[in-house]
């Protein structure tokens, strides 16, 4: 045996144990990224921030406040970065989060020389809805720019409409990058040939149809509530006269209502109060501005007689808003 026959195989031994180990290397390298990827996302998901980061930029931590839904979590965890325009090839990975209203957060992250210790080199929203109601991407939108709403009855059935019957509607499919939901919002609106109301007496955006005339309610007619704020309305499929009712009784008064007053719809059935039913998401709103804009998306206003502490419902046909009898002396 000539020495080349002993030297060959022990240089491939020593090859295949340095390319093996450098394999094997990255590859732990690879599953340490992204196993540190996804617990940051976790972490984020908690609390906004994360032990594993440096410095996070306020503005992040910022649109985590509000981007974080009780459904959020981490949706994907990537090795590399993002094509251009959004990277430039310096990310080690992406981290991609999700929450319960069709959005999502990408966060580009690089991996620093300490242990377990990264920084965000930058991040994007995305908006994504596949096939999905009209209505339902009206909310989730609505609900991510933070905007109490209402659909007009002649615009949709899912806030305002009778028990056994939906209006159809069209499907939504669509993407957005880097923009802000009540862009999206207005957008989608647009292509329905839907429009939004802004109301500032009772924060309630109203959606109407394009063609529909229809005024903000006057501020003095919802007048200085002193109630306390509503957290959370939360109705799914009340009948609206016991939702008028409750209101009423939060706003401390005693409201009088004809069941039989009609309510505008475009579908076939005709709808009056006590044939319809109320769905409505709200957060933050006084009792008087939660029933005033309730009527007002029904076409309905109210009249009151604060001697009293009652109220009647009306038409808007009878005046344009409500209105407060005025309050008669002990002598008269």
């Amino acid at each position: 045996m000539n020495k080349w026959q002993i030297i060959c195989p022990v240089v491939a031994i020593v090859l295949v144990a340095f390319f093996g180990g450098t394999w094997q290397g990255r590859r732990e390298a690879r599953y340490y990224v992204l196993a540190q990827t996804r617990m940051i996302g976790e972490e984020l998901s908690r609390g906004t921030n994360s032990p594993r980061l440096g410095a996070l930029d306020p503005a992040l931590q910022a649109r985590l406040s509000g981007f974080l839904t009780p459904q959020r979590g981490v949706a994907e965890v990537l090795l590399g970065d993002q094509r251009a325009p959004l990277g430039d090839g310096t990310a080690c990975s992406l981290l991609v989060l999700s929450n319960g209203v069709g959005a999502r957060l990408g966060i580009r992250l690089y991996q620093d020389a300490g242990p377990e210790r990264f920084h965000v080199l930058g991040y994007w929203t995305i908006i994504v809805m596949e096939d999905i109601p009209l209505s339902c991407a009206i909310s989730n939108l609505a609900q991510q720019a933070n905007l109490n709403y209402i659909l007009d009855p002649r615009a949709s059935s899912a806030s305002i409409g009778p028990g056994k019957w939906t209006m159809p509607q069209r499907s939504v499919t669509c993407r957005w990058t880097n923009v802000a939901p009540e862009v999206a919002l207005k957008q989608v609106l647009r292509e329905h040939s839907l429009r939004m109301v802004t109301n500032a007496a009772t924060s309630v955006i109203r959606i109407v149809p394009l063609a529909q005339f229809s005024e903000p309610i006057p501020a003095s007619e919802v007048g200085n509530e002193t109630n306390s704020v509503i957290p959370v309305v939360l109705l799914g499929y009340v009948p609206l006269r016991v939702v008028i009712d409750e209101l009423g009784r939060k706003a401390g008064l005693e409201i009088s209502v004809d069941p039989e007053l009609p309510i505008p719809t475009s579908g076939p059935p005709e709808l009056t109060i006590g044939t319809s039913i109320v769905s409505v998401y709200w957060e933050n709103i006084r009792p008087r501005q939660a029933l005033f804009a309730l009527l007002d998306a029904c076409d309905l206003a109210i009249t009151e007689h604060p001697e009293a502490s009652a109220a009647t419902i009306i038409t808007k046909k009878h005046g344009l808003g409500g209105r407060r009898q005025p309050q008669r002396s002990n002598g008269q």
